[in-house]
């Protein structure tokens, strides 16, 4: 029986994780620069997920 090594399972969940996080600081560097939320909202994205 064939079993993959367990350092393969890891490299999809890293790479999405460095995506996600990459993603996340372009939307909160953005969002000051802008002046205004992308969810319309009177504060960040990020700042409004971590104030609920």
């Amino acid at each position: 029986m064939y079993r993959p090594r367990s350092g393969r399972r890891k490299q999809p969940v890293l790479a999405a994780a460095v995506v996600f996080g990459v993603t996340m600081a372009g939307i909160t560097t953005y969002e000051p620069a802008s002046g205004h939320s992308l969810s319309g909202g009177r504060s960040t994205t990020v700042g409004d997920a971590l104030v609920r």
